[in-house]
C-alpha cells in the first residue's frame, strides 16, 4: 500500500481519541469546482440530487470521487484494504441554508 497523507497513519487514534477525525483532503479545490459542475448539469438534467441513493451506477463523477486514491487511503486506514463500494449518496447543504445536515 502506498501512504499518499502522512497524517494518514494517526487516523485511528485520532478518531478514538476524539470521535472524527478532520481534516481529510480528498480533492483539490480546482477538481471538487469540477464534480460540483459535474452534479449541478446532472440536476439540470434529472432533477435534485439529495439524498437519491446508489447515484455512482448512472453518474461517473460520484464514481470517481468514491474510488479517489486519497478516499481509498482515507478508508483504509480505519478497515483495511478489503473495501467494497456500496453505495453513493449526494447529501447537499446549499449555501446560506438555515437547513440542518445531520
Amino acid at each position: 500500500m502506498t501512504v499518499t497523507d502522512p497524517n494518514r497513519t494517526g487516523r485511528r487514534a485520532d478518531y478514538q481519541r476524539d470521535g472524527f477525525v478532520a481534516p481529510v483532503t480528498i480533492v483539490a479545490e480546482s477538481e471538487a469546482r469540477r464534480h460540483q459542475a459535474a452534479m449541478e448539469a446532472a440536476e439540470a438534467e434529472v432533477g435534485p440530487l439529495h439524498y437519491r441513493e446508489k447515484i455512482h451506477t448512472i453518474l461517473t463523477s460520484p464514481y470517481e470521487l468514491a474510488t479517489h486514491p486519497a478516499m481509498l487511503d482515507a478508508v483504509e486506514s480505519f478497515i483495511g484494504p478489503d473495501i467494497l463500494l456500496y453505495n453513493v449518496t449526494y447529501i447537499v447543504k446549499e449555501p446560506h441554508s438555515r437547513d440542518h445536515v445531520p
